[in-house]
């Protein structure tokens, strides 16, 4: 699982790269701080990705759903994948195997933060 200080690093990065165009929650006019708060809010992008990911793995189980497999260094790629939903602003490559991502540094500020906010994910997830 990664860390999510370096999701919040990897989507800033990309948005640098990006910066004339805005996040679909019009995120881009403010500092990277408040752009981080805003995204790791209750409302946010972010919390709701981990919000999600307990009701699912319950639903799959209720639901009696085999476990997915698949081959993590075989990884099917299909020909073509549209980055236009977010206007292009998440551009990404498609790989036949999952690479370990590039570490992102961030501001201590920001990164004590999360900590503090998320500190169930820290104590009973490993990250990498």
């Amino acid at each position: 699982m990664r860390e999510l200080g370096q999701i919040y690093r990897s989507i800033e990065t990309q948005h640098q790269k990006t910066i004339l165009l805005d996040f679909p929650d019009h995120l881009a006019n403010l500092s990277r701080y408040h752009r981080a708060d805003h995204l790791f809010e209750l409302r946010g992008v972010l919390a709701h990705l981990y919000a999600l990911s307990k009701p699912c793995k319950i639903l799959i189980l209720w639901l009696q759903l085999s476990p997915l497999e698949f081959n993590p260094q075989n990884l099917v790629v299909i020909p073509h994948e549209s980055d236009s939903y977010y206007r292009f602003k998440y551009l990404h490559k498609r790989r036949s195997q999952i690479q370990v991502p590039l570490p992102h540094s961030i501001s201590p500020r920001i990164q004590t933060q999360i900590q503090q906010q998320f500190s169930w994910f820290y104590s009973n997830v490993r990250v990498d």
